[in-house]
């Protein structure tokens, strides 16, 4: 690390420190380094990762450009053999995994809970390297479903629910209980976003814990139109928040009957033809929720 490095990217002491303990400003940790005595055997540990060459020296590396480095490692660490398919997936995979990371982390400050250390081990990632990426895995579905979820509902937000606030159509409630929601939803970890993604397409023909199931969760569910036209309508509609992760609404009916609803991807339609096949999808779903 040069002796000049802070000077260079105009690291100063911040105004005043942060409100917990547990975080420092590269200011502050840089002293207390100094302070401790140990700053040249502590330097001599560090260096700066070089993303260019023998020949070409370069520090540092864009958004742009990171994705292409790292996809380049992936196929060199897999002796060329790996398809871009296989590339892509273990990409992702990666991200899912540092994802999964970021979130304990935030999890246990939230929680205040410092004897839980989240750390990603090499062992973790080696195992996603090595792994055949040809057939998708459950961890590249999730971390794909989960993006394509979470892209889909923020043009939803975007293009619909404010255009609809600023037509006087809906309240700014609605657009509050409707991001609560899927607050809730992005929170999940990658079990239970796996379980809510069968719940909300209860005619997705899910048959057993395979890779075919994998498969078919990617080409089936998580339509766009019917996520657009019927799940995020439904939750729009009902004005009330999901409660306890539970993906499902209690009403008291005026007999005095309470009914469970499951808000779905399933659009309605008048064809009894088309009802009657919907059944046997839906009957023919092995996963008991």
């Amino acid at each position: 690390m040069p002796e000049d490095f802070f000077e260079n990217y105009c690291i100063s002491k911040p105004s005043k420190s942060a409100k917990n303990p547990r975080i420092k400003s590269p200011y502050e940790s840089c002293k207390e380094v100094i302070e401790s005595g140990q700053k040249d055997s502590i330097l001599k540990k560090f260096e700066i990762y070089n993303y260019g060459n023998k020949e070409e020296k370069v520090y540092c590396c864009s958004f742009d450009e990171i994705e292409v480095k790292i996809k380049s490692l992936l196929e060199i660490l897999s002796e060329g053999y790996a398809s871009k398919e296989r590339v892509d997936r273990a990409y992702h995979c990666l991200l899912g995994l540092i994802d999964t990371n970021i979130k304990e982390r935030h999890k246990n400050i939230q929680e205040k809970n410092e004897e839980d250390k989240v750390n990603i081990k090499f062992s973790d990632m080696k195992a996603i390297i090595d792994r055949n990426h040809d057939m998708p895995s459950k961890e590249y579905t999730l971390y794909y479903m989960r993006n394509k979820f979470q892209h889909i509902a923020a043009i939803y937000t975007d293009n619909i629910l404010m255009k609809e606030y600023e037509l006087g159509m809906i309240s700014h409630q609605t657009i509050d209980i409707f991001q609560q929601s899927l607050a809730q939803i992005y929170d999940l970890n990658e079990k239970d976003f796996y379980e809510f993604c069968l719940k909300i397409v209860p005619d997705n023909e899910v048959i057993g814990d395979s890779v075919d199931c994998e498969l078919a969760l990617l080409s089936d569910c998580l339509s766009r139109q019917n996520l657009e036209n019927c799940y995020f309508e439904i939750l729009k509609q009902i004005q009330q928040v999901i409660e306890n992760k539970k993906w499902v609404f209690n009403k008291r009916m005026p007999d005095m009957k309470n009914i469970t609803y499951l808000p779905s991807t399933i659009i309605d339609d008048d064809s009894f033809v088309k009802k009657e096949l919907l059944i046997k999808r839906i009957h023919n779903n092995d996963n008991l929720d």
